[in-house]
């Protein structure tokens, strides 16, 4: 019997995609340690107010990372903010809550992993 070029091609080609196939290798349990969850943003104005108390704003004053917060009070004092310690304020009720920055000061939200 003498097989068509077509033919041969379709059965090398199936019987490599069996071979190479992810699907029929044996595969190692996938185990989930902690999942993040996103809760919210983090409002860097409310965290100034909530940590210091008095009437502050935020600035990142030209900063290019996510340390470059800062509280600023009218006298001239500046403080610097917890954003763990907003996050878990602004979600009690989550055990495992805690603020994360990727890369800029705009980046800073609060997550949970519970």
């Amino acid at each position: 019997m003498i097989l068509k070029p077509f033919a041969l091609l379709f059965i090398l080609v199936s019987a490599a995609g069996c071979i190479a196939s992810p699907a029929a290798l044996p595969q190692e349990e996938a185990v989930v340690v902690n999942k993040r969850v996103w809760l919210s943003n983090v409002d860097v104005n409310e965290a100034c107010k909530q940590q210091h108390g008095r009437v502050y704003y935020a600035s990142a004053a030209g900063g290019v990372n996510c340390g470059a917060w800062r509280c600023y009070e009218a006298g001239g004092n500046i403080f610097s903010i917890d954003m763990n310690r907003y996050c878990v304020n602004r979600h009690p009720h989550r055990p495992g809550v805690y603020a994360s920055c990727y890369m800029t000061p705009n980046d800073w939200q609060c997550h949970d992993n519970a």
